[in-house]
């Protein structure tokens, strides 16, 4: 059985981490509007059903923690693909320099 074989790219890690940095505000912004309803809940002529309110307060609690969940498993995302990314450009380099000094060296070889 043969592995996988793929390829990395550290602008694509790059790209993803900035992307995933652009949407935390969003999901920050739904988490914060989440609690909002949570503060003041609204059912209009069902204001008086206690079962009602009980159930929403349930539903939103946890719709509110899986948001801040979200957001911080993001934050997460964020930095490791950027310490991922400036990993995969540093071994570029390394790779670069040491087929530059190959090259050098078949060079004064007469290869």
């Amino acid at each position: 059985m043969t592995s996988p074989s793929f390829q990395v790219s550290p602008g694509d890690i790059r790209s993803f981490g900035l992307f995933m940095d652009s949407i935390q505000n969003d999901i920050a912004a739904m988490r914060d509007q989440l609690t909002g309803l949570l503060d003041a809940p609204d059912f209009g002529e069902y204001d008086l059903s206690a079962d009602a309110l009980k159930r929403y307060n349930a539903a939103t609690t946890n719709q509110r923690d899986v948001a801040a969940y979200v957001a911080g498993r993001g934050d997460l995302l964020v930095t490791g693909t950027a310490k991922l990314a400036a990993r995969y450009a540093d071994t570029e380099q390394l790779n670069a320099a040491g087929t530059a000094t190959v090259t050098s060296m078949l060079s004064e070889g007469g290869l």
